[in-house]
């Protein structure tokens, strides 16, 4: 017997378990980059993030220009990127808006940081 929500077995994500994209790896979530103006969705791999932006980069509350050639060679998409993520295959997916708990958990992040120092 099997649950029929999977969301029962694994809770959607929350910033306070993962900020970072190293972190977001660790806990072995899944990204994807969805554009709000064509539509396109793309699987987002985290270990070249960690490579090109470094372990600590937060992709909450990031919303970066679409890269697709939706138009031709000569006019590009003019819409954002939403990055989204769920903890388990078949969960919801939960948007990676900056709200309070991102901020929260990335006060709480950086203070206990320059404690350690």
């Amino acid at each position: 017997m099997g649950a029929r929500n999977p969301d029962t077995v694994s809770f959607p994500p929350m910033a306070m378990q993962a900020i970072t994209v190293a972190e977001i790896r660790a806990i072995g979530w899944t990204v994807r980059a969805t554009c709000g103006r064509c539509r396109i969705s793309l699987h987002t791999d985290l270990n070249h993030m960690v490579a090109i932006a470094g372990p600590d980069m937060v992709l909450w509350g990031k919303h970066p220009r679409c890269k697709v050639w939706a138009y031709g060679d000569d006019e590009r998409c003019t819409g954002r990127i939403l990055f989204e993520v769920r903890s388990i295959k078949g969960g919801s997916w939960r948007a990676m808006r900056w709200t309070d708990e991102v901020r929260a958990a990335v006060e709480m992040r950086s203070q206990s940081g320059s404690q350690d120092r």
